[in-house]
Formats: C-alpha cells, structure tokens, sequence
C-alpha cells in the first residue's frame, strides 16, 4: 500500500494513454488504478507518451477505442502475463489540466502500443 500511494506521488509520473480524442480529451483506463491514479491530481508532473495510432474524432470513438481494441489486447496480454483477465474497473476522462506546465503529452509519430 504504501509503495503504491508513493509512486503516485512522485515528482514525475510517465505513463500512457489508451486513446486521445480530436476535440481534446484524454482516455484511460486499467484494473487497479495504478497507471491512471496519478495523472488527475497526485503526481506533481505528468507526462503521458502515445503513439498517433490512438488518436479518434470523438469523446464518443475515444471510449470506443477502449472498450474494442485496448481492452482486448491488455486482457489477452494480462492473461498470458498473469493468468488472471483485466477490467476496465477504473476508467478516466482527462478533458482538461489547470495546472501550467504539470502535464505534458508527448504524440509519437508510430504506432505504440494498443
């Protein structure tokens, strides 16, 4: 527990994304929490890394991109890696950062990840 809630709160959390919507929010989701916990208030900066395969239109096809191609390729990698299925137990909606300078998100002109 206490392991987890110091990640969170470290001077920099890099993370990732699981779709990134045209008209400007962010979509993330995991079982846990632990990859998302710190993008909305914890860490004191954020930078999110994505490859430009993530980026949709909509709000709307961002949670799509969730629910028909993230969570099915984390889900079958969780259940070779772990042998236990995934979740979209925790899911965030980053629409906006009111802090200057805390996020940054780094697009990658490939393709990265699911």
């Amino acid at each position: 527990q206490a392991a987890r809630r110091e990640s969170q709160t470290a001077d920099y959390f890099l993370g990732g994304i699981n779709a990134i919507a045209q008209t400007g929010e962010l979509v993330a989701a995991d079982r846990s929490g632990s990859r998302i916990g710190a993008y909305p208030f914890a860490a004191s900066n954020v930078v999110i890394v994505s490859g430009v395969n993530k980026i949709v239109p909509t709000l709307e096809d961002a949670l799509d991109r969730l629910e028909s191609v993230a969570y099915p390729l984390e889900n079958e990698r969780a259940q070779e890696a772990y042998g236990v299925e995934s979740a979209i137990a925790k899911q965030l909606i980053f629409r906006q950062e009111l802090e200057d300078d805390r996020t940054t998100v780094v697009l990658v002109r490939d393709q990265l990840g699911y």
